[in-house]
């Protein structure tokens, strides 16, 4: 019950909306991220290039409520992304980790960027 009380504050308050397209959508900033889908553990987002870290921990604050222990990966370009969230962040495909921009670590509040090495 306190999850769904929980969920339907952050609806009110506009934390969480659904587009007509019935992608759900958090706010980053001024900026959207998409929630492109979410298990016990992990969501994963599609967000615009070149937000800040206080906008990508906005978005992944939002995508992981009401779970404290939730990591919310995050994705410029969605087609690198999975489709579905695996129960663990282990079972997240190399291919499509390999693009991830971003992590957010909910229950120690940390975001991480991922950065590409040169070859």
């Amino acid at each position: 019950m306190k999850a769904l009380t929980a969920i339907a504050i952050a609806v009110a308050l506009g934390g969480i909306t659904h587009s007509s397209y019935g992608v759900e959508s958090v706010p980053a900033g001024s900026a959207t991220c998409s929630v492109i889908d979410r298990s016990k553990a992990v969501a994963l987002l599609a967000c615009p290039a070149e937000l800040s870290s206080e906008a990508l921990r906005q978005a992944g604050t939002a995508a992981c409520q009401p779970r404290v222990q939730c990591h919310a990966w995050v994705w410029v370009d969605r087609s690198k992304a999975p489709e579905k969230a695996p129960e663990m962040d282990s079972e997240i495909p190399e291919s499509a980790r390999a693009h991830a921009v971003a992590i957010w670590v909910n229950e120690s509040q940390g975001l991480i960027t991922l950065r590409r090495k040169s070859r």
